[in-house]
Parts: C-alpha cells; sequence; structure tokens
C-alpha cells in the first residue's frame, strides 16, 4: 500500500507547484488551467454577477493535470491509481446522490423558483409567440426565471439584470421600445411586478400561471408566476 506523502514533503507542496507554474515550459499550460476560473470571477465582480457554483465547475477542467505535473516523481503508479479509485468511488457516490438530493429539494421546497424556472421559460416563450407572434428579445423578471429564460427560451432573450440599465448596458430603452419585454415574476415578488410597471403600456397583458416542482411522482407545493408582456411600441 502506497503510505501518505511525508511532513517534509507536504511543507514543500506549495512552493512546489508555484515553481510549477511560473516555469517558462509550464506558463502556457498554468493560464489555460487557471485562466477560465480567473476571468469567470474577476468579470462576475465587475459586471455584478452571481457566479454559482455549478457554473464554476466548467472553469477547473484543467487544474488537475497542473496539479499532477506539478508533483512530478511524487505521483508513483501506486498513488496514481490510489487517486483513480478515489475518484471513481467519489463520481459513483455523487451519481447516487444526485437523485436523492433533487427529491428532497421538491420534498422540503428548496429553491423551488430554479427547480421551475426552465418550465417557466419555456411557457413564456409559448405566450409571447401566440399573442404577438413573434419572439420575445429581452426578458428580466424574478432572478431565476430571468436567469433561466436566456437559457431555456428557443427565441434566445437577453437578460435585463434587474431592470438596471446599469447592469445590463446591452439593454436601452429604444432596444425596450423596438422590440417589447416580457416580465416573469414570482406573484409574492412585490418589487419585480412593481419594477415591470415602468415598461407597461396600454398594451401590456398579464399572464397568472401556476407551476409546481415535480421529481419521480414527488410534488412541491405550487408556485404562482405572473408574465406581463409589453410588446414593441415602434416597428423596426
Amino acid at each position: 500500500m502506497e503510505r501518505a506523502l511525508p511532513a517534509q514533503d507536504r511543507r514543500t507542496l506549495i512552493p512546489k507547484f508555484r515553481r510549477s507554474w511560473m516555469a517558462g515550459d509550464n506558463i502556457w499550460l498554468t493560464v489555460l488551467s487557471l485562466g477560465p476560473l480567473v476571468l469567470t470571477l474577476l468579470l462576475g465582480l465587475l459586471g455584478y454577477i452571481k457566479v454559482t457554483p455549478n457554473f464554476l465547475i466548467p472553469t477547473v477542467s484543467m487544474v488537475p493535470l497542473i496539479v499532477c505535473r506539478a508533483l512530478g516523481p511524487m505521483m508513483s503508479v501506486a498513488r496514481v491509481r490510489n487517486i483513480t479509485r478515489w475518484a471513481v468511488a467519489f463520481m459513483l457516490f455523487a451519481l447516487l446522490m444526485a437523485p436523492a438530493t433533487a427529491c428532497m429539494s421538491v420534498a422540503f421546497h428548496f429553491n423551488d423558483k430554479s427547480q421551475i424556472s426552465p418550465r417557466v421559460a419555456v411557457t413564456a416563450t409559448q405566450a409571447w409567440g401566440s399573442r404577438f407572434g413573434l419572439p420575445f428579445r429581452i426578458a428580466t423578471g424574478t432572478e431565476p426565471f430571468s436567469l433561466a429564460m436566456p437559457f431555456y427560451s428557443s427565441d434566445g432573450p437577453v437578460e435585463f439584470t434587474h431592470y438596471s440599465l446599469r447592469e445590463a448596458p446591452w439593454v436601452t430603452p429604444e432596444h425596450i421600445a423596438r422590440q417589447g419585454i416580457l416580465c416573469a415574476c414570482a406573484a409574492t415578488d412585490v418589487g419585480c411586478i412593481e419594477a415591470a410597471k415602468a415598461y407597461a403600456t396600454v398594451k401590456t397583458t398579464r399572464l397568472p400561471l401556476t407551476f409546481q416542482p415535480a421529481f419521480w411522482g414527488l410534488h412541491g407545493r405550487e408556485a404562482e408566476v405572473v408574465l406581463i408582456m409589453t410588446p414593441p411600441r415602434m416597428l423596426p
């Protein structure tokens, strides 16, 4: 059985990593491995964007490679096999825990809004198209719904973050006038509903909807959502 690293080797790990990552023949690999993580966090801070852990997962895919390269001779065949066994065990454990976590989320009402947000996005797309006969281009509303619509809507709208022209400089009053705006608000989100009034016109329509989280036959509590749809005020 492979022994654990001696205490002296453990104390030198950080300097070893630093020297390896900054070495001339490794610097390109270091940039490729750590660049996505650093840039994501930096742009999140500069753009006032909430970066959740699940969005960070792809940014660290190459980090194990530079760690293994830095360890060098310390990565014996036996130690690599041991690490591989632990990695496989962890992935199997994660696969088994995923359904259990989903069931607990539904049963105990964790992240109800996030669970129904893909369905809200699809329904909003269909409702807009059936009423106005054109794709919707600007989406906003309660945060989980606002974030979901650009990803799950086939119309590919942009997100009007927090109704803020400063946080979403790609949206302007002229864009809203030409393209219209769809606000998906939780019925209990008074702030969202009030903010939508600033962009309402006489042609604005409201559509109350009810969604219920479900997973493997387990149903959560119903959630009421209001779609506030304002069509374009002027033709392109």
